[in-house]
């Protein structure tokens, strides 16, 4: 188990003048990723948290792609290592299977992981979902389950803009009133002097 120094740690963090440096993490994830590794073991090695690690992965193209590089090479290192040891008895393949489960989502994957920022409008949203259905990140029912709750949060932004503009609409007609001294005749009066 690996021991923490929260000291030196907070110095770390604390002392930081900027997070993402292009050249240090992408080579960073790339070893560590590709080697097998976790995203805890990069976090840790960068001494970032997970949300961080996301950010930089939705924000910066060079890295995501790094980490996709890196992903496959862990996983086929992974697959290789099963596929040597298929004859050696004393192989692990119960922890070989697990390590499969939880860093590659073969078998059933009981986490989802959203790429979607939170302040985005419900379109915005949309969209970042599809790109990430398109780079495989969700199983057909999962980007169906979501798909249909960002509608559903599209109906509620369309309906949460339709009262804005109400209320406007509303506040304009009351100053309108106030300028002309409540002297706003109603259309059908207008009409009829016409």
């Amino acid at each position: 188990m690996t021991k923490i120094n929260p000291s030196e740690i907070f110095k770390v963090i604390k002392g930081r003048t900027s997070g993402y440096d292009e050249d240090t993490h992408c080579t960073m994830v790339l070893k560590t990723i590709g080697d097998g590794g976790t995203i805890s073991t990069f976090c840790s090695e960068a001494v970032i948290g997970d949300t961080t690690f996301w950010d930089w992965n939705r924000k910066y193209d060079i890295f995501n792609e790094c980490y996709r590089v890196a992903y496959m090479y862990g996983k086929e290192k992974w697959r290789l290592d099963g596929e040597l040891n298929k004859d050696n008895e004393e192989f692990n393949f119960e922890y070989w299977k697990l390590i499969g489960l939880e860093r590659y989502g073969l078998g059933r994957n009981p986490k989802i992981r959203m790429g979607i920022e939170a302040a985005a409008n419900p379109y915005e949203q949309y969209k970042q979902l599809v790109k990430l259905a398109n780079e495989g990140e969700f199983t057909s029912a999962e980007i169906k389950q979501m798909m249909e709750a960002i509608n559903v949060g599209i109906k509620a932004h369309d309906s949460y803009k339709l009262q804005e503009q109400i209320n406007e609409m509303q506040l304009n007609i009351a100053k309108m009133g106030n300028n002309n001294g409540g002297n706003i005749i109603p259309i059908e009066s207008a009409s009829k002097v016409n």
